[in-house]
């Protein structure tokens, strides 16, 4: 890659095969490639949006021409770069993935994250390391349903695993992990949440909240069936700061179960109580992937909220199996 002086812009296209081949970047000034939901709450949540980092080099934008993942087939990625640093930039662009192969969660056997409660331990090992300490980008893999489950398969009565698959994605959402796995419909709202929310999931500044239940504290009809505690992230910014808080259900199977037939009933009475740190809100947002009867779209609401005595306080709008709660806030007054 050729040197980027600060103002500069540009766009690298990265050919990648699915072998593990060879890399060449093209550095020709494009502008930056981005898209807009009509609609969308605020600016801030709109998906594909990368804003530039203050000072450094930031990929604002990165795009495959591959829709359909092909056996040893190449794709071409195109990422925009922007430098707002005052320093030139040179050498190669590197991505890491780091795979976890992790796989057999429908399998029989006694493993750990075949149950629910030690699956979401695993994961949060893997980010508290790997994506915390390291910044490794996590995709847990290849996940194999162990009963032949094809689209060519009768839906009913389970319709192809569609509540575990949903039980099972709400940790990978949660725990900043990519997931791989032969596709069923079950992980579409999964997959549909991470494209569009990826901005609050995997960037390298969200950062763990430690001891978070002195932050957040979660009550209200519902509280003890789900996970929060593990699950809270927080996002500097520079205007303020974004806390963010994943509530996931807890699963009523002992492990994990393809054949399980009901969706839970809609928990519509969480409340979630967070510190302010005196610092000024701006909006809540409520995101949750969506439900089997509902249009193939994640749901994101503005959720109204109380402020007494430097707290917030919400009730979260009704979820079945993961919600993810954005506070904003402006700076701390002092």
């Amino acid at each position: 890659m050729s040197a980027l002086r600060k103002g500069s812009l540009c766009a690298a296209i990265i050919f990648l095969t699915s072998a593990g081949g060879s890399a060449q970047a093209d550095n020709r000034v494009a502008a930056p490639l981005r898209s807009a939901v009509a609609g969308a709450a605020t600016a801030l949540l709109l998906p594909g949006v990368r804003l530039p980092r203050p000072e450094t080099l930031t990929i604002t934008d990165i795009r495959s021409n591959k829709v359909r993942y092909d056996e040893n087939e190449a794709a071409t990625t195109k990422a925009t770069l922007v430098n707002t640093s005052g320093r030139e930039f040179s050498g190669t662009l590197a991505a890491d993935m780091i795979l976890d192969e992790t796989g057999d969660q429908f399998a029989q056997g006694d493993r750990p994250w075949r149950y629910p409660g030690g699956h979401l331990d695993h994961l949060c090992a893997n980010r508290d390391y790997l994506a915390q300490k390291i910044r490794g980008s996590l995709i847990q893999g290849y996940i194999a349903n162990y009963r032949g489950i094809t689209l060519e398969s009768p839906p009913v009565p389970d319709r192809w695993g569609w509540a575990a698959h949903n039980y099972l994605g709400a940790q990978h959402i949660a725990t900043q992990h990519h997931v791989v796995s032969w596709f069923l419909p079950g992980w579409r709202p999964t997959l549909q949440f991470m494209t569009r929310y990826s901005r609050f999931l995997w960037a390298p500044d969200i950062k763990v909240v430690p001891e978070a239940e002195k932050v957040v504290s979660v009550t209200g009809a519902g509280a003890d069936q789900v996970w929060g505690k593990r699950l809270v992230y927080r996002r500097d910014t520079a205007d303020g700061r974004e806390l963010i808080v994943h509530l996931v259900r807890i699963p009523p199977f002992e492990k994990w179960d393809l054949k399980w037939l009901d969706d839970p009933e809609p928990l519509d009475s969480v409340r979630l109580t967070v510190g302010t740190d005196s610092g000024t809100l701006r909006d809540v947002q409520s995101m949750r992937p969506y439900y089997w009867e509902e249009p193939q779209q994640p749901v994101q609401r503005t959720v109204e909220s109380t402020v007494k005595d430097g707290r917030v306080e919400i009730t979260v709008p009704g979820f079945r199996y993961h919600n993810m709660v954005v506070f904003r806030f402006g700076k701390v007054n002092r």
